[in-house]
């Protein structure tokens, strides 16, 4: 049995798998760019934001049901 090159597997393997390697690439540059968007005033603008933050630091939100 002959060991194929490692450069030749990768040819192999990239003209199978390009099409999902194409499709991560994209949806990493989306999600870099629509992270690198977000500021700070959107942050705290958040709902969702809100809830993370409350669950990360329970002790430290100042609304909620009168518990002190």
């Amino acid at each position: 049995m002959k060991v194929q090159p490692f450069s030749q597997f990768l040819a192999q393997q990239g003209k199978i798998y390009w099409p999902f390697l194409v499709g991560a690439g994209a949806w990493a540059l989306i999600i870099t760019k629509v992270h690198m968007g977000i500021t700070e005033e959107n942050k705290a603008n958040s709902y969702y934001w809100k809830k993370v933050q409350a669950i990360r630091n329970p002790g430290s939100h100042s609304h909620g049901h009168g518990h002190h």
